[in-house]
């Protein structure tokens, strides 16, 4: 908080009063900064060198099931499958190794023990050795490629019997 402005037309006043506005403005942009995190519809997180929550927005309670206050301090691995762990554990840390933005596509279990198709885009800060995280629900368009691939699939099964007979008895 700064001192109210110094009265005056010198050059300490003009400085004073270029500081304020500047101070407003920087209040006002994080401000902003706040509402876009706090409505935004993808979790968005922090998670510490050790994978521990640091910082999580509201959207993780719409969607994991979780409050953002019960993942603060929450590994994250507790939040993955078994058999999830070890991949992921890895390309996060090739993210940190070679400092870079690199997609990352995992399960995560809600709290009522769902498993939800994720993908995460992971940036690592090296100065606050923090990894920043978006994560996007990604279960539905996961379950649409499924129920696809059953339907190619069943189709070509479908029409590949009766085209076999049709073969074997004009041969």
């Amino acid at each position: 908080q700064l001192n109210p402005p110094v009265g005056g037309r010198d050059e300490i006043a003009h400085l004073d009063l270029f500081f304020n506005e500047m101070a407003a403005s920087l209040k006002e942009a994080a401000r902003k900064e706040r509402a876009i995190i706090a409505n935004a519809s993808e979790v968005i997180c922090s998670l510490d060198e050790s994978l521990v929550f640091t910082n999580v927005n509201p959207a993780a309670q719409k969607i994991w099931g979780f409050s953002p206050e019960e993942l603060i301090g929450k590994d994250l691995k507790t939040l993955l499958p078994e058999d999830e762990l070890e991949r992921t554990s890895a390309l996060l840390s090739k993210v940190k190794d070679e400092e870079s933005s690199v997609p990352v596509e995992s399960r995560v279990r809600n709290k009522d023990g769902n498993e939800l198709d994720m993908l995460w885009s992971v940036q690592w800060s090296v100065a606050e050795k923090t990894f920043f995280c978006v994560a996007h629900d990604i279960s539905e368009r996961k379950q649409i490629e499924r129920m696809k691939r059953d339907f190619v699939a069943m189709v070509s099964h479908d029409l590949r019997t009766p085209l076999t007979s049709i073969q074997g008895f004009l041969s």
